[in-house]
């Protein structure tokens, strides 16, 4: 795993945890794996992982901060085609990013 990418990280964690939160998937095994996943990875790794029906947690690093880098995509891109479901947008539609609509933050949409 050692040449594995963080998103690529990242993505194979969300893969576990959909496939692992049914109620037979018991939260010492899911620990077990996720540890297992990223003990030898080079990188840095974090997560809070909550079983809402029984409270039980999963934190590795949770309290770290993390760059988001291209995380911003998702929601962007599940609002966008939600939009375009919904007739809003349509899929061919141009947009335009003015300056006047930039803010403060970090990474490239401060700019």
């Amino acid at each position: 795993m050692k040449s594995i990418r963080k998103t690529h990280l990242i993505v194979l964690i969300g893969v576990i945890l959909i496939y692992c939160i049914p109620a037979t998937c018991q939260i010492d095994v899911l620990r077990q794996n996720l540890e297992g996943k990223i003990r030898n990875f080079n990188g840095d790794v974090g997560f809070y992982f909550k079983n809402l029906k029984t409270g039980e947690t999963i934190t590795i690093s949770a309290q770290d901060t993390f760059p988001t880098a291209s995380l911003i995509k998702v929601p962007i891109a599940i609002h966008t085609f939600d939009q375009i479901e919904k007739g809003k947008l349509g899929y061919r539609d141009k947009w335009v990013y003015r300056d006047t609509m930039a803010y403060g933050g970090s990474g490239y949409l401060q700019f």
